[in-house]
């Protein structure tokens, strides 16, 4: 099944998502504008890889944890929107704030291969080739 992990992270407290509507200064006209979600400690260097949902469980006692809004001004609001919309491919508005810990040039080299080639980055096309020979 498909899901909107941007979303349920931000709805989950994990991150906060950034969007359109959270700047007032809007400039792009009739482009659309994707939004994107910021780590209060990662900053953009982090994925959602998965979306766990328990039906059953309830725990009434817990409350809704809201996400941090780590951009709070409307200039690195836009800054990031522009940065991820027209610039993602050079990675920097996954450092729109101060960050804890980011991708190493290997992983960045990893993600930025398409998928279909990353078994010969990794040197594993010809191992994985002779085990389906033998």
């Amino acid at each position: 099944p498909k899901f909107l992990a941007q979303t349920a992270a931000h709805v989950a407290g994990a991150t906060y998502l950034y969007q359109r509507k959270d700047v007032h200064q809007d400039s792009w006209g009739e482009k659309k504008i994707y939004g994107v979600c910021i780590h209060p400690s990662y900053g953009g260097w982090f994925a959602i890889r998965a979306l766990l949902l328990f039906p059953d469980v309830k725990v009434p006692f817990l409350l809704q944890k809201s996400p941090i809004d780590c951009v709070p001004t409307e200039e690195k609001r836009i800054e990031l929107l522009e940065k991820f919309n027209f610039h993602w491919r050079d990675w920097s508005y996954r450092d729109i704030i101060e960050v804890k810990d980011k991708y190493s040039e290997e992983q960045k080299t990893y993600f930025a291969t398409p998928p279909a080639e990353r078994l010969k980055l990794l040197k594993l096309e010809e191992e994985l080739q002779r085990r389906i020979i033998v």
